[in-house]
């Protein structure tokens, strides 16, 4: 059997056991086979004008056709709009239904890989498996679409990309006013300097002339995502497309390195977010190489549905060796102590101001000061970072470090203290960790007792 004769055949037995597994209130995802490697890939049928209408088929990831991933926000769960899968009904948040409507015309007839679809979002072992997968999806795709969303007309949007992409601000006319101090006075006589200040100016002009639309398009929260880094990183091609424009990421590297490079640009008064799409767009070229902790700081604020993801989003940019496993069923609190101690115990030798400060970062970066500032004390994260640090090479869990808080509060307190300031005693309970006499017991209790009901909620 022929590997398109192999995928139609696919396709049918996926589509009669999709309906089998359908419900009247819609489609559900049938189980890949967990003997295989296997993700789903999707087809936007043609024809269908009055809904769209996809296909979805499961594939071994060893024999996968051609097709594309698609990097994109999801946008808020109030608003979802109905497709049918397989025949069947299944709701989508606005912004990927938009997408699929754009994509129904540009990318007719190909398979594509969007994780909304090709995930089942409510099965969390499948969730877990294949967002490890995802540096491997996104770079075995022929292209990654990156999906800004619609744009918004009335700015001069509908012309800025076309124009990026042609390259016409090189060539901008001259008939649009610039600001007086921006025109640079030269010697007639230097013609090539004279060349590079006039490709400056009309450069100045475009970008004063389609100001608002610019800075519309580089603050679309798409370039603030935390999985775009991943996704993009990999990819062997990569297609931006803003509603139904399209460019290609280096045309639009090339844009954004002129807005970089001109030394005029300090003059102006309305500077650019185009930070954060420089940033996407130009990945270090070592960014393997970086460590746990600088990659998750580097990231904190990148935005994301689920808070986890900012750690679990850049797994894929650090050394497997000190990478966390993804588990959706880790809890927020449990994954601050695994990374924390993660990072300690591969990176740091002692407590200093740094680590103070990624302590309390760390903390934001996952939500858990938003509402309950006071549920991680800082002295509890800086005791279980002494421990984690004393107690390598072996890993540090959150369970281990709460049964010894629990059995060191246990302990009578009837040590005396040491004639030498500052010295502490040693307990047989972890070999390494040592603690002042007289306070142990005390803080051990405070610790043990905050932990606890962590252990109680999740």
């Amino acid at each position: 059997m022929d590997e398109v004769t192999s995928h139609v055949a696919s396709q049918e037995v996926v589509n009669a056991e999709g309906i089998a597994c359908g419900t009247q209130d819609g489609f559900i995802h049938r189980n890949l086979d967990p003997s295989q490697q296997q993700i789903r890939l999707l087809k936007i049928c043609a024809g269908n004008q009055a809904n769209i209408d996809c296909d979805i088929a499961h594939f071994n990831f060893a024999e996968l056709p051609p097709y594309r991933a698609v990097s994109y926000t999801w946008g808020p769960a109030e608003h979802t709009t109905a497709i049918d899968l397989n025949g069947l009904p299944f709701h989508v948040r606005r912004n990927l239904w938009d997408f699929l409507h754009v994509a129904e015309d540009k990318f007719p007839d190909t398979w594509l890989w969007v994780d909304a679809l090709c995930i089942d979002q409510d099965n969390l072992e499948e969730r877990n498996c294949q967002v490890r997968l995802m540096q491997y999806i996104f770079g075995r795709a022929e292209e990654v679409l990156s999906w800004i969303g619609l744009a918004r007309w009335g700015f001069g949007h509908s012309d800025l990309l076309t124009m990026i992409n042609t390259g016409l601000y090189s060539a901008y006319s001259a008939r649009h006013d610039i600001n007086d101090d921006l025109l640079l006075q030269v010697d007639k006589n230097d013609v090539l300097l004279k060349r590079q200040i006039d490709d400056t100016r009309r450069f100045l002009k475009f970008v004063q002339h389609n100001y608002l639309a610019i800075e519309m398009f580089f603050a679309q929260s798409y370039w603030r995502r935390i999985w775009i880094i991943q996704e993009v990183r990999f990819a062997r091609k990569h297609l931006i497309i803003y509603g139904r424009t399209t460019i290609t990421a280096s045309k639009l590297n090339q844009f954004i390195t002129s807005i970089r490079n001109r030394d005029s640009w300090k003059e102006w008064h309305f500077p650019l977010t185009y930070q954060y799409a420089w940033a996407v767009l130009n990945p270090p070229s070592n960014v393997a190489e970086f460590s746990l902790s600088n990659v998750v700081l580097t990231y904190r604020k990148s935005l994301c549905t689920d808070l986890r993801d900012r750690i679990f989003g850049v797994m894929s940019l650090v050394n497997e060796n000190v990478r966390i496993e993804i588990d959706y069923g880790t809890s927020a609190f449990e994954l601050y102590f695994l990374t924390l101690g993660r990072i300690a115990q591969t990176e740091w030798i002692h407590q200093t101001k740094e680590t103070i400060r990624c302590t309390g970062d760390l903390k934001l970066a996952l939500g858990l000061c938003a509402d309950d500032a006071d549920d991680i004390d800082d002295s509890f994260a800086r005791s279980f970072v002494d421990h984690a640090i004393r107690c390598r090479p072996r890993l540090l869990t959150l369970e281990k470090w709460l049964g010894f808080l629990e059995r060191r509060a246990k302990k009578p307190v009837t040590g005396k203290s040491s004639k030498k300031s500052g010295m502490r005693e040693s307990h047989t309970l972890t070999e390494s960790i040592t603690y002042p006499p007289m306070k142990a017991s005390v803080a051990a209790r405070i610790a043990a007792s905050n932990a606890r009901k962590y252990f109680d909620r999740v």
